[in-house]
Parts: C-alpha cells; structure tokens; sequence
C-alpha cells in the first residue's frame, strides 16, 4: 500500500513537470514601486499639470490636494519656476530634490525626464509669467491617500528670474493624493 501511494505521488509530481508545472505556489506578483521614471505601457495616467498649481503658487501654499481617478497612475512634475526656460535650467544646475512618501525617503529613478510648461497667474498680489522645467516621476495608482513631499536644496545662490534663493536654502512642499477623486 505504501509503494503505491509512493508511486502515485511520483507519477503525478512527473507528471506537473512534463505540463510544466510546479509544485511550488506561484510567486505573488512584484509591487509596483512607489515612484518611476514612467508608467506601464497602456496603464492609465492622471497628468497633474501647471494650471492645478496655481491656487498653491498664488497663495504661498506648500501643501495642495489633489483627487486622483481610482486605478490611475500620477504623472507628477516636480517643477521650478523661474521668468524663462534658461533661467530655470540654470537654477537646476544648482539643485538637489528629493521625494518622500508619507515621510519615507524614495529613490529617484534612473532615466527621468523633463518637460518644460509655460506658466500665467493671475494672482491677486502679482503676475507670474514664465516656465516650469519639471523631472516628471510617476506614482502607481493606491486605494489609499499618500502624502508625497519634495524637497529642494541649493548648493549655490540663484535667481529664478523674481527672487534670489541663498546658498543652503532648503524647502519643500506637499502633495496629498486622494483616490477615487
């Protein structure tokens, strides 16, 4: 009895490996990261643009919310403003960002890319007219509500075209995305 139970366990276990088959659970399918140089070919993308920064930037604001269709991926441009599009390049050449994801430092993908967006406000105190240069990272879609901050740091003074920013200036600001919006 016991030889043939042995032998049926080894007809079957031959058996999955001719099916190529294992006897293994399957592997669970790998998360996506928090953050990407770009989103999956074909995956839904949510663009978070210029025009939804201008209650933010007119108000002096560093935190905005921002309701995100369910199963979206973000496209967040991480953007500096500056008068003009060489004068934003220039800043860039003396900044460091960083992103943080409820309040865990995230790796910078390789191969990120920018994109340039002219920008007008008509804010209530002034006018801001000029351009963004913006790294555009990707956010994989969440059922739940993540606090996304970005920090910049300079190494050097600049000038964005409107104000000068000291050496060692470091600030930052915050993006809530909701899900479902």
């Amino acid at each position: 009895m016991h030889q043939t139970k042995l032998r049926t366990q080894a007809a079957l276990f031959a058996s999955l490996l001719i099916l190529g088959c294992s006897t293994k659970p399957a592997p669970e399918a790998a998360a996506p990261p928090d953050i990407s140089a770009a989103a999956p070919a074909g995956a839904r993308l949510y663009t978070i643009g210029p025009a939804q920064w201008e209650d933010a930037v007119c108000s002096g604001d560093s935190a905005m919310t921002v309701d995100v269709p369910a199963g979206e991926w973000v496209a967040l441009p991480v953007g500096w403003y500056a008068s003009d599009e060489a004068t934003a390049r220039a800043n860039w050449e003396h900044m460091q960002y960083g992103i943080s994801l409820d309040g865990r430092a995230l790796q910078i993908p390789e191969g990120v890319q920018s994109q340039v967006d002219s920008v007008h406000y008509e804010c209530p105190n002034r006018t801001i007219s000029g351009v963004a240069v913006s790294p555009v990272v990707y956010l994989p879609p969440s059922d739940a509500e993540r606090h996304y901050t970005v920090r910049y740091t300079f190494d050097d003074q600049v000038n964005d075209g409107w104000n000068t920013f000291d050496k060692g200036t470091d600030f930052s600001w915050t993006l809530t995305l909701r899900p479902g919006g």
